[in-house]
């Protein structure tokens, strides 16, 4: 905000090395420098204000051509590019321009993002683009925290009982028409230290009435009013909140009441505004557990919405940021994620995938699971 003349710990010895020295060893910093916010932008062009909007400079295989926002999105190959220099004369983005399956059908775009309002269409192999599917893992997970500071959720008993009581595979199957993957824990798969075997928790409708029953409560009956804060406008809800909130009054006998909030503001005040429940996303800033353990449910993080706390979660969590040897920093975010699951610190519900259609004289397309694509692989063969 031009208020320093310098940062502590960034040092600038020559015009190709940038130092930055860190308070303690973090076994997720290199991860960090990936995300937008760490990269390092040219004094000439941040002096602008409208720096983003120029394409005076950049370190990319391709560089800013033209950027009309909500319209278009142009981009030119960067002839000076230290890698392998794209093929692609350039990319070309358009914001907004209409329906997207009905672009890709006129041949208007070569790669196209695939609702579940479509995914039935294109897996029909009798349709024309049913080869032109991909689809890829993305680093997101949806699911559904607690207050645990309020009643009822902060008997762990009911926390399970609502948590036994809800369905996955049926909401992703039907809601989803399986295009997300059902959520048994926090870490999605794709990132290090995904843990395929974690022990979540099942679907059981008979055990969770009889949770409710062993809890402080004694029956639904005197369970205090339960209401789920989500983002929205106009008393429109989600499908999978519906279904959600549909398998506890079928299955638990509850009515939970769903409040909505701006979505501007809604991730910035949940933490003040959120009743007894919260749904909420998260898509991972770098690829590391980290970014969803310590970030979402670490005691000093404000992400932390539901204020969960556990001495021993923090103990792990600190272990793991500070080791050197990788694995071994895995497998204590592994068990970290385990003791949150054995905490009922919140319901996983889904991971993301992505689906995208992809024309095929379009080669070398390869989208990794953080939703990036090396466009200077990517040729055109038609």
């Amino acid at each position: 905000s031009g208020q320093a003349d310098s940062i502590s710990g960034i040092i600038a010895p020559d015009d190709y090395t940038l130092v930055v020295v860190i308070d303690e060893p973090k076994s997720y910093f290199i991860y960090k420098l990936t995300y937008p916010t760490a990269y390092v932008v040219d004094i000439k062009q941040a002096n602008n204000d409208n720096w983003w909007h120029s394409g005076v400079n950049g370190t990319g295989p391709f560089k800013l051509k033209t950027w009309q926002p909500g319209n278009r999105l142009e981009l030119e190959r960067n002839t000076s590019y230290h890698g392998d220099v794209a093929r692609l004369d350039g990319v070309v983005y358009h914001l907004w321009a209409g329906r997207v399956m009905d672009m890709y059908e006129k041949g208007e775009i070569d790669i196209a993002h695939v609702g579940a309002a479509y995914i039935d269409k294109v897996r029909d192999e009798r349709n024309i683009f049913f080869n032109d599917l991909v689809e890829v893992p993305a680093l997101t997970l949806m699911y559904l925290g607690f207050d645990f500071a309020a009643p009822p959720f902060d008997d762990p008993l009911v926390r399970l009982a609502f948590a036994m009581a809800l369905d996955k595979e049926k909401i992703v199957k039907l809601v989803f028409k399986d295009t997300a993957r059902q959520a048994d824990g926090v870490l999605p798969p794709g990132i290090p230290g995904y843990n395929d075997s974690i022990e979540g928790v099942a679907f059981d409708p008979g055990r969770a009435l009889a949770l409710i029953a062993e809890s402080g409560y004694g029956s639904v009956e005197n369970l205090p009013p339960v209401t789920l804060t989500t983002g929205g406008y106009g008393g429109y809800i989600s499908t999978e909140l519906e279904a959600v909130v549909y398998q506890w009054r079928e299955i638990l006998g509850v009515d939970v009441t769903v409040r909505q909030l701006d979505p501007s503001e809604f991730y910035y005040n949940l933490i003040n505004e959120k009743d007894e429940l919260f749904y909420y996303g998260w898509a991972a800033d770098y690829p590391h557990p980290q970014n969803f353990l310590e970030i979402l449910f670490g005691a000093a993080s404000p992400n932390n919405t539901g204020e969960y706390f556990n001495s021993s979660f923090e103990d792990i969590i600190y272990r793991a940021a500070r080791e050197d040897d990788p694995q071994t920093s895995f497998e204590l975010y592994r068990y970290a994620e385990q003791v949150l699951l054995d905490d009922i610190a919140l319901i996983p519900l889904l991971f993301g995938i992505d689906q995208v259609l992809v024309k095929p004289y379009v080669h070398g397309y390869q989208a990794g699971p953080a939703g990036t694509v090396p466009l200077n692989k990517i040729w055109l063969d038609r």
